[in-house]
């Protein structure tokens, strides 16, 4: 016990110092291939919001804050739901969503509880789902003409706890809306119960790109579009504003003007406006991190919003897109595809060295980099988790869908120009009629949805061990000494056990590596498999481990000669079955399924163990088993003096197993129970062997079990046979009780009732058989009942055995021979002796049958003796007098 708290204290310890490292992981969870059409840029999208949004991937992507579940929304409206499961995607649900003119200023996230999933419109709607897919309503936040206007498009979504819910309210999360507009907007929302309305606002700071609500300072915080300078105010267009539970609802703090207008919103605009697309707090609410459009990062304190580290682009790689992955680490994303992770105190010094870095740097092999494609989005919903989606493809036309939409447009125009003049053309030319389309232009994209998780080395470590990923399970306890390197083989190990898949080389490549090896021997003594080699090499392995106990010694060794007996028949089954009992229990299973090939064998090689159980052995055979297939099991009798040979076998010594039994109990005497156990287990010593007690024993067993008494003939004879003339008494009445039966088919009769029965009762058994059968069995009928009579008591001393028999024979013939006389001629032919003129003159005299019967019957008589009868029978039927035997013979006798 002591050792095993070291052990367990130790363990602790090495999974204490793997929590403290941490690991950077990626796996792809899905890719595909997708067309999508796109339709011409629209002019009165400001520049800077048409630069970031159409250059994203056109798809987007949510990840519910549990990480459980995955949402895609195609450029085409369609919702596929998927299911996180470790790090496979498991494909939930799909749905149509109505479609859009411009899906790419659509948003779409997770509800912070998981359960809901708003999608929003570009005509301001919010679609609210279920966590599943399925539809439970939409949230209009003003009318409108289904026109697109980006001013009123969507730019933010975040939905908080209702922590005001009262006993009535069915509503769980609040939902602040942000329009780019400045248009501030809150609702109770829930599941079942929609929405509520709360209110909305006007910001009155221009246009607007991000917000975020911290409601433990009560504090909004929203990103304002502006002109991008050192001395702006407040830094970066972070305004700030205290949210209130009654009107005006919102109370600004510090905020910004205001600047530009409608020419600063146009494609050939000088004015260079930016804007922060998207904030991301801290999981400790203390720091919030942010990229603008124009690519200058920012690090803001909460909720003081002091500028901690402030990153200005000017060239080189540009910034896209930052976030909090962890407590101290940011991710920061490029738009060369290059994910950069770093602690916070690292930030400064990261980002200029990225700076500095040329492209030829950048596409160097380095393990430690990240490289995704250029158009790329992140999404971390909790704490070391990032989710990233890429597209790659028709990376031109994104570029110039976001940077020259002029020069797009016009090629656009262009072709819609000539392809309708060539429509109208034809349709003046007598073509049929076609609806006049603006071109759009195909794009090909190549999508891909990445996971890149922050795991401890424990995690991870565990993770593989659940996921069944053993090679990357090894290459961790190669690379850290913090990592035993048995605790992955074990598990492999019991994996393939789990599953019936260990292979001989499996044995040599995982259970021998381990240096555990109590832990080895109990693995080859309890392992299961379907191939017996397989059991031989953990048998192997097991008796090769000098450090094991003697326990698992002398249990292999017992697997051992248990192998070498039941591999002739190849059944691994019954290997496995039998050695979990002792060597007599095996021998007893053997026994009772009737395999006597099995039984001899283990009796051969474990004789000394045998010995003392041959009744047992023998009484555990099925009834129903031929004496001859098991006779070489049972003693024969050398002498008169009462010598015995137990069996008639040769004692096998398979290997010198049982010698290293007698080795070990010599070398350690208190594994005496051991070896006993495995040998004969709990079952004691039988006395002598009474053989011929044993087969008086069996004889009516066999009878009332099975029924087969040729068995117990066979039984008997073997016996006598083998020198116990004592059963011949018992033979003479098994013959002729078997002979009975097979005549007579009794089921319900036995050994007992046939003895104690008399001779009526005997001539009346056979008096219910058939005719055909009488004929048959006529011999063996007449010396059954001449065996009853001479074994049974007669009433009066001056009957002799012969009358006795006569009288028997003579009552079952008359009930027999009423009609005919096939069974009385049977009878005479078969014992003359028996059946003479008396008894054939009492059956006729007992016959009912008139007419050609009676004659045809006579006719048959073996004897001439009743011509005399014949002929006046022959004058009667010729004048149509029909008279019995007994009549005409009565007749002729007066």
């Amino acid at each position: 016990m002591t050792h095993m708290r070291g052990t367990n204290h130790e363990k602790s310890e090495m999974e204490q110092e793997n929590s403290k490292i941490l690991l950077k992981e990626r796996y792809d969870l899905l890719k595909w291939l997708t067309n999508v059409e796109m339709r011409s840029p629209n002019f009165l999208i400001p520049v800077q919001i048409a630069n970031y949004v159409e250059s994203l991937p056109m798809c987007k992507l949510a990840v519910s804050p549990k990480c459980d579940r995955v949402a895609l929304m195609s450029y085409a409206r369609q919702l596929d739901i998927y299911q996180i499961s470790g790090e496979i995607l498991e494909h939930e649900s799909s749905v149509q969503v109505l479609e859009e003119m411009s899906p790419e200023y659509c948003l779409l996230q997770f509800s912070a509880s998981s359960n809901l999933l708003l999608s929003s419109r570009s005509t301001p709607h919010i679609d609210v789902f279920d966590n599943m897919g399925a539809y439970c309503y939409d949230i209009p936040l003003e009318i409108h003409e289904g026109i697109f206007d980006v001013n009123k498009a969507i730019c933010g979504m975040q939905t908080v706890a209702n922590h005001f819910t009262q006993s009535s309210d069915k509503f769980t999360e609040i939902l602040y809306v942000l329009q780019y507009s400045g248009v501030f907007s809150a609702f109770k929302i829930g599941r079942l119960s929609k929405y509520s309305r709360m209110w909305s606002v006007q910001l009155d700071i221009g246009q607007t790109g991000s917000f975020i609500v911290l409601p433990q300072y009560s504090l909004l915080l929203v990103s304002a579009h502006h002109k991008e300078s050192t001395s702006v105010t407040p830094p970066a267009g972070l305004c700030s504003f205290r949210l209130m539970d009654m009107d005006p609802y919102v109370e600004p703090i510090r905020i910004s003007t205001p600047e530009g207008g409608f020419f600063s919103r146009l494609p050939f605009s000088t004015s260079f406006m930016t804007y922060l697309p998207k904030l991301s707090l801290s999981f400790e609410s203390q720091l919030l991190v942010t990229v603008a459009t124009s690519g200058s990062l920012y690090l803001f304190e909460i909720p003081s919003l002091r500028v901690k580290f402030q990153f200005n682009f000017i060239s080189g790689p540009r910034p896209i897109e930052a976030c909090f992955v962890d407590t101290d680490e940011i991710a920061v994303i490029y738009d060369n595809g290059y994910l950069l992770r770093c602690q916070i105190d690292d930030l400064e010094e990261k980002m200029y060295s990225m700076k500095m870095k040329s492209k030829k740097q950048l596409d160097e092999p380095d393990d430690h980099k990240d490289i995704y494609s250029e158009h790329t989005v992140m999404v971390s919903p909790a704490q070391r988790e990032i989710f990233l989606l890429s597209a790659q493809g028709d990376n031109t036309f994104l570029r110039e869908a976001a940077h020259k939409r002029v020069q797009l447009a016009g090629q656009l125009w262009l072709y819609t120009v000539w392809n309708s003049f060539k429509k109208l053309l034809g349709m003046a030319m007598g073509e049929p009629a076609e609806q006049l389309q603006m071109a759009t232009h195909i794009a090909k994209f190549e999508f891909a949805l990445i996971h890149s998780p922050t795991r401890t080395l424990q995690e991870l470590f565990n993770r593989t061990l659940v996921e069944h990923d053993y090679t990357r399970a090894r290459e961790l306890a190669e690379t850290y000494d913090t990592i035993d390197s048995d605790v992955v083989l074990k598990s492999e190990w019991r994996d393939k056990c789990s599953k019936n898949k260990v292979t001989v080389e499996d044995v040599e490549a995982i259970l021998k590596r381990i240096g555990d090896s109590e832990w080895i021997a109990e693995q080859c003594a309890n392992a299961d498999s379907d191939d017996f080699e397989v059991h031989k090499a953990l048998i192997d392995l097991g008796l090769s481990l000098g450090e094991s106990s003697v326990t698992w010694q002398i249990r292999l060794l017992h697997h051992w000669r248990m192998l070498e007996v039941c591999r002739i028949k190849g059944d691994v089954d019954t290997y496995m079955i039998a050695r979990k009992g002792s060597c007599l229990d095996a021998a007893l299973a053997f026994a009772h399924n009737g395999d006597i090939d099995s039984l001899t064998r283990i009796i051969e090689s474990n004789m000394t163990v045998m010995k003392r159980h041959q009744k047992r052995i023998l009484s555990a055979i099925p009834t129903c088993t031929s004496p001859t297939k098991y006779e070489i099991l049972m003693p024969r009798l050398l002498s008169e003096d009462g010598e015995e040979e137990q069996w008639e076998l040769e004692e096998q010594h398979d290997d010198g197993i049982c010698e290293r039994l007698h080795q070990i109990l010599r070398e350690h005497p208190d594994s005496e129970a051991l070896i006993r156990n495995i040998n004969v287990g709990n079952v004691e010593d039988e006395g002598d062997f009474n053989y011929v007690e044993w087969i008086r024993e069996t004889l009516p067993k066999i009878d009332f079990e099975c029924g087969l008494t040729d068995i117990c003939v066979n039984l008997l004879r073997i016996a006598i046979e083998r020198g116990y003339e004592d059963l011949i008494h018992e033979m003479g009445i098994w013959e002729r009780y078997a002979q009975y039966i097979r005549i007579c088919s009794s089921v319900s009769e036995s050994i007992t009732s046939f003895q104690d029965s008399s001779v009526k009762s005997f001539v009346d058994r056979f008096a219910r058989l058939l005719d055909s059968e009488l004929i048959s069995f006529a011999e063996e009928v007449t010396g059954l009942i001449e065996w009853k009579v001479n074994t049974s008591e007669s009433e009066s001393e001056d009957v002799t055995p012969e009358i006795r028999l006569q009288k028997a024979i003579t009552l079952l013939l008359k009930a027999t021979n009423e009609r005919d006389t096939k069974v009385l001629v049977a009878f005479r032919t078969a014992r003359p002796d028996v059946v003479d003129d008396h008894v054939i003159l009492e059956v006729l005299l007992n016959m009912t049958s008139t007419g050609a019967d009676l004659m045809k019957s006579l006719g048959d008589l073996p004897v001439d003796k009743y011509s005399n009868v014949t002929s006046s029978l022959g004058s009667l039927m010729s004048r149509g007098v029909k008279m019995t035997f007994k009549s005409i013979f009565e007749s002729m006798k007066e």
